[in-house]
């Protein structure tokens, strides 16, 4: 994972210096390929020499290897590679006619397609370097410091340990140290006596590092985990920067900590740190299914048939302790999908009185386990600390189980053995060194019974409370003074006993830190509460929160996924489409389609979604959480990247396959949106869901194809003939299985009917208000150059889509006879249509041209491609593009055969414009440059033979299809021999 990478870069281990060697030779074979006197009269012989001369440069600065006591000059190499790819997008190739070419000019094009395939593979590799030159990794390699941070159970202290023994077994320095069993001061000297050094200074330390680092050759690792369990963890703010001011002259020394998310504001310094690492630790997140599904094997527990998407479902401990509390209960995971840590505790604790009742013959009436922890937790509140000293705790816990005495058969030695407790060591202020203190093991199920003691008082009296929130009051002064996690307890715990929000039950008057930390504690809640705890009055919280927190609009945005496949919930996916569905197209592409643009990337619950509908069928998992997460996959569709919207499509085709009849109830409810994405792939999903279905339930298929007619071709839709076509096909498909009389699928044939394309400004016009030469003191990020030079001036989007498309129709209405002499459709014309278009539907620089830039800068690599991210400019250019195509087709004649045979339009396979088959699934998220269509398995002997496919094959020759080389001899595909001779 690339967390684990980050250390590995850190440490300058030999999984990264081989990837930094590999990736450079990469590079440099590719530049080997290209030489200027291959490619003479093509007019680039210059920039050949050029951008060679470059590469030579590129390759004196860049290292073989990267060892102390020379760091990796990450700074320097990024602006030399990106130099690289800059020249690279600079050189012009020429173009040639697209028809009547002479046979020089064919030779030509075949040496530009060479070309072409050299200088892609080259700027291939070198965005490949550019990238692991950008990761984590290299900036700790680079930096020498890393700082890791996540939430408690994550698993940080497991990485760290593992990173440390991993380098020790090859004969590296590293050392971890667990922060608990510091005080926070005088860093340095308490290293060394963790060491085992005596009584040393920072100096002296840091020369024994090195020397042990140089002996091995290799740098130093130093770990410090949990920074925030030290006894005083403000201290870090002077301490950090201090150390690592210390140790960053020294190449030979690298250092890592590790703090919990929530504590950052607290450790570190107000004006943060300078050149260190930052990296968060994702638990299971991007695995959690295949976790959740390992963990529910060892379990021996049903599988979930819903989505798990609660963001806990990631943290390795809660999954296990989740699965722990259910199997020790013998129960089932529930099956509408809520999951409330309240209720899952409650299970886990009972699980655990179970058995160490049965152990140590205990009464179980007397529930001495729960009296235990309650004891327990309310000595933790009354210190307002999160551990107790050995001795208290052993005491205090063991009074619950009298009779009991003899270790470790004592309800505390059980306790600890169960993994409910845990004991540590931790810096004691009073005597001036290490202790022994007990705590929970788990932190946030520590947080959930100190909030519960706080709270039991008051059993559901919400008068009573308030009273005791009331200023002067002791409780409103302990919650004041609480830990911040305690809080985050009190924020689900409240409201599921009383009803009522945290910052309702009394009159809080917060510096700004503390309220913004209520406002996230208040937004992190409503995913793992009980979704009766959502109320109308959480709702206008919510809103709220928004609207005084802009930063947590991320955090808003994933708790409202979270939640949406919740039947139960009020937030869940009906109120998100209510939501999305009201806004305008380019209000909605802003707050929602560009925060979700880098969902596959970035992983979360919309991720989750998309990775569990593509895992397979789901003929278990109930109507309404079906029809819920085809609502939420449905509205991915809004986005211009089509990696996720592919993605999104195939998975929800694979999730309706098996559940047709939630298409008659689900289609209506995108009636009137007034995004032609979400219609056009909504239509294509359900037109692969219909085939892959089956014929099992007619009448929703029936059903389903007219609600999706309706809305195809209601009056408020923009024509679209990709939509059109999946209508169609639909119907097809019920003809063929005699559903449906032919009568009525001749209603849903071409030609169709829609208005003429109005007439668009000149492009003068166009020019003159948009144009950048023509605006004065504008900045560049905020103008209309981008759809300008795609549309016009030699763009891709004009000359390869829309030239190709128009070209096949000429002039002349369908209402007239088709004449002799063939008039084409202006270009030009087609091209103003377009961008006024897009004007028209939104677009607009203020809103969109800064992401797009950005997006410009991060995947040029891409290429020409349909399969890519793309920008929102180029959105809105596609939509305009098929309303104009589909307006065309409706009215007009298509270019007759070269033998004047007449063409009718029948639909868009004419024009190539296909672009997706939702019959089949998702394409994994990884990219093999080449791949086996049968790989390899040894546990089988038997391997039936397939093509390899190349990601960087050259154009093909003319002859490739009499060239019968590459065909397999026949005997071995029918006869194969296994490792004992049979065949």
């Amino acid at each position: 994972m690339p967390v684990s990478f980050a250390l590995e870069g850190l440490a300058l281990s030999e999984a990264y210096r081989k990837r930094f060697r590999d990736a450079r030779n990469q590079v440099l074979q590719a530049a080997e390929q290209i030489q200027a006197s291959n490619y003479t009269s093509l007019g680039v012989t210059n920039d050949l020499r050029q951008l060679k001369k470059k590469l030579r440069e590129w390759e004196q600065a860049t290292p073989k290897n990267i060892m102390p006591p020379r760091l990796l000059e990450q700074s320097n190499l990024l602006d030399l590679t990106s130099s690289c790819i800059r020249f690279i997008y600079s050189i012009e190739l020429l173009r040639l006619p697209q028809s009547q070419r002479t046979q020089q000019q064919d030779s030509i094009k075949q040496r530009i397609g060479l070309l072409k395939h050299d200088i892609w593979k080259l700027d291939g590799a070198l965005r490949e370097f550019e990238s692991l030159l950008s990761s984590s990794a290299s900036q700790a390699a680079a930096n020498g410091t890393l700082l890791l941070k996540g939430e408690a159970g994550q698993g940080t202290t497991h990485l760290f340990c593992d990173m440390g023994d991993r380098a020790v077994a090859v004969g590296q320095p590293a050392v971890v140290i667990l922060c608990g069993s510091l005080s926070g001061r005088h860093v340095w000297s308490e290293i060394a006596e963790q060491l085992g050094l005596g009584d040393m200074g920072s100096e002296e330390i840091i020369s024994a590092m090195q020397a042990v680092a140089e002996a091995s050759n290799a740098p130093f690792l130093l770990l410090l985990d949990a920074l925030n369990e030290v006894a005083d963890p403000r201290a870090w703010q002077e301490e950090l920067p201090r150390l690592f001011a210390e140790v960053a002259p020294n190449p030979w020394i690298s250092v890592a900590v590790s703090v919990r998310s929530m504590f950052l504001r607290m450790v570190l310094p107000h004006d943060g740190l300078r050149n260190v690492t930052e990296v968060e630790h994702p638990g299971f997140d991007g695995q959690e299914l295949e976790a959740t599904e390992r963990f529910f094997d060892v379990f021996s527990l049903e599988q979930p048939r819903i989505p798990l998407l609660t963001p806990e479902f990631t943290n390795p401990l809660f999954l296990k302790l989740y699965c722990e509390s259910l199997h020790g209960m013998d129960l089932s995971a529930p099956q509408l999908g809520e999951i409330h840590f309240s209720q899952t505790f409650k299970q886990y604790l009972k699980q655990k009185e179970n058995r160490i009742v049965s152990h140590l013959r205990m009464d179980p009436a007397l529930c001495p386990v729960q009296r235990a922890i309650d004891a327990f937790s309310k000595a933790l509140a009354t210190v307002n600390r999160e551990t107790l000293p050995y001795e208290n705790a052993s005491r205090l816990i063991n009074a619950c189980g009298l009779g009991h005495y003899q270790w470790p058969n004592t309800l505390f030695g059980q306790l600890l053995s169960e993994g409910v407790l845990s004991k540590d060591l931790a810096w004691d202020s009073e005597v001036n060194e290490q202790s022994q203190v007990v705590q929970f093991t788990y932190q946030r199920f520590a947080d959930y019974q100190v909030a519960s003691i706080l709270l039991g008082p008051f059993k559901s009296d919400v008068d009573s409370l308030q009273q005791a929130l009331s200023p002067d009051q002791h409780l409103r002064q302990v919650i004041l003074d609480a830990p911040l996690n305690w809080l985050e307890a009190l924020a689900v715990l409240v409201p599921e006993r009383f009803g009522i929000e945290l910052q309702d039950a009394a009159s809080w008057d917060h510096n700004s830190y503390i309220q913004k930390s209520l406002d996230m504690f208040f937004v992190e809640s409503i995913k793992i509460r009980k979704p009766s705890a959502t109320t109308r009055r959480t709702c206008d919280l919510l809103a709220e929160v928004r609207k005084r927190n802009p930063d947590l609009e991320d955090t808003i945005l994933e708790t409202r996924l979270s939640v949406a496949t919740q039947p139960q919930h009020r937030l869940n996916a009906y109120s998100l489409h209510q939501a999305l569905k009201a806004m305008s197209m380019p209000g909605r592409d802003r707050i929602w389609s560009i925060p979700t643009y880098d969902t596959l990337d970035k992983g979360g619950p919309l991720d989750r979604l998309i990775r569990w509908a593509s895992r397979g069928r789901r003929p278990d998992c109930p109507h309404d959480v079906v029809e819920l997460a085809a609502i939420t996959l449905a509205w991915t569709f809004t986005s211009p990247n089509r990696i996720l919207r592919d993605c999104a499509t195939k998975a929800l085709s694979q999730l309706l396959s098996t559940h047709l009849s939630v298409l008659p109830t689900l289609i209506p409810r995108f009636a009137g949106v007034n995004d032609p994405y979400v219609i056009e792939r909504l239509a294509v999903a359900c037109y692969g869901a219909v085939l892959c279905g089956g014929t099992s339930e007619p009448q929703a298929v029936i059903n389903a194809a007219a609600e999706l007619k309706q809305i195809v071709f209601a009056n408020d839709q923009l024509p679209n003939l990709i939509t059109r076509d999946a209508v169609r096909g639909i119907y097809e498909w019920c003809l063929r299985n005699n559903w449906i009389e032919n009568e009525i699928y001749t209603k849903i044939l071409p030609p169709y009917s829609s208005d003429l394309p109005e007439e668009p400004p000149t492009k003068e016009q166009i020019m003159q208000d948009y144009d950048i030469r023509s605006q004065n003191n504008v900045s560049f990020h905020y103008t209309y150059s981008q759809i300008l030079n795609s549309v016009f001036k030699m763009g891709d989007f004009g000359i390869y889509i829309i030239q190709p498309s128009i070209h096949c129709f000429i002039s002349y209405r369908l209402d007239k006879d088709l004449p002799t002499e063939r008039q084409y459709f202006d270009t030009v014309w087609a091209q103003r249509w377009i961008f006024y278009r897009v004007i028209l539907l939104g677009w607009n620089p203020q809103y969109f041209a800064e992401f797009d830039n950005h997006l410009n800068h991060w995947h040029v690599n891409d290429s020409r491609t349909d399969h890519k991210p793309e920008r929102f400019g180029k959105k809105y250019q596609w939509i305009a593009f098929y309303d104009l195509i589909t307006r065309i087709s409706d009215n007009f004649h298509m270019k007759p055969e070269y033998s004047g045979e007449p063409v009718s339009y029948k639909g868009p396979w004419q024009l190539f414009s296909r672009d997706i088959d939702p019959t089949l699934p998702p394409p994994l998220r990884k990219r093999n440059e080449v791949g086996a269509t049968f790989p390899k398995d040894p546990g089988h002997w038997w391997v039936p033979y397939g093509p390899r496919y190349h990601e960087d094959d050259p154009p093909a020759g003319d002859d490739w299809g009499t060239d019968s080389r590459d065909v397999p001899e026949f005997e071995p595909l029918v006869r194969y021999q296994d490792s004992d001779g049979n065949r």
